[in-house]
């Protein structure tokens, strides 16, 4: 048995292990009871035996006393309470979302069945505080922060990632805007009207849709996005049109000068 001393818990189970945190309270009951005064327990909105009632109250003292733990099996929160000329011994249980979140203070031995925990903080008076995870394995302070740290730090994208993601960013507006650029460069009207596709640009878009999948037998669209391959038609009609107005333009400077040397 190990030595009396102060000694502090916080533990996080999931409410399924109700029956394993209720051994582990009475075990707490039994190793730090004082039959001349008892502990006081409150539960409010408890269950007993399925049966719901808005609070429970009574004085543990004995062993017999202890098992009414075992009929509570719901409850919105439960306290212990023992007060005595040596120690105030308390026990609190809540729950939140699906987590019972159990706060002990006591003075009495250390209690190794940490297991039914899936996190808990043990500090006394005595040796140095741990802590402990679901299978019960102590982690003493430098370990804790190092788990912290490690799974706090945010990973930072090497310049290759954060390429990837911005040309993947790119590429998409692209294709969003692809029709829109290509219309108001030919057509030089505008696209969008406060935000809403003009009639012209919607039959427009109708128009060359119709004519693509006629000359190539290929769909224009996927997922509501034009197709790479239906970009690549679009941004082709820009490329004749820049050709188109380029060629005369060399045309109209060569014949100024044939026209200066004659």
């Amino acid at each position: 048995m190990s030595e009396e001393s102060l000694r502090e818990l916080i533990g996080l189970a999931k409410k399924s292990k109700w029956n394993q945190v209720k051994k582990y309270i009475k075990f707490i009951i039994q190793k730090t009871l004082k039959k001349e005064v008892g502990y006081n327990l409150t539960v409010l909105d408890v269950s007993i035996n399925g049966k719901k009632q808005p609070k429970l109250t009574l004085v543990i003292k004995n062993k017999e006393n202890v098992k009414e733990i075992d009929k509570i099996t719901d409850f919105d929160h439960l306290s212990l309470y023992q007060a005595s000329q040596n120690s105030n011994n308390l026990i609190e249980v809540s729950q939140n979302n699906g987590t019972l979140i159990v706060l002990a203070k006591y003075l009495g031995p250390s209690l190794n069945n940490h297991q039914i925990f899936d996190f808990s903080v043990h500090l006394d008076a005595l040796d140095d505080p741990f802590f402990t995870i679901g299978n019960g394995k102590k982690i003493d302070s430098s370990e804790i922060l190092n788990i912290i740290s490690t799974n706090s730090v945010p990973k930072v994208k090497t310049r290759k990632e954060k390429e990837k993601k911005e040309s993947k960013e790119v590429e998409e507006i692209k294709s969003q805007d692809i029709e829109v650029l290509v219309f108001e460069k030919l057509t030089e009207k505008n696209a969008n009207w406060n935000t809403t596709e003009t009639k012209t640009f919607q039959n427009w878009k109708a128009k060359l849709k119709n004519k693509y999948h006629i000359a190539s037998g290929n769909i224009a669209y996927y997922k509501g996005k034009p197709t790479k391959k239906y970009s690549q038609y679009l941004e082709n009609l820009l490329k004749n049109k820049d050709d188109n107005v380029k060629r005369p333009t060399k045309e109209l400077n060569k014949k100024e000068s044939s026209s200066k040397k004659n």
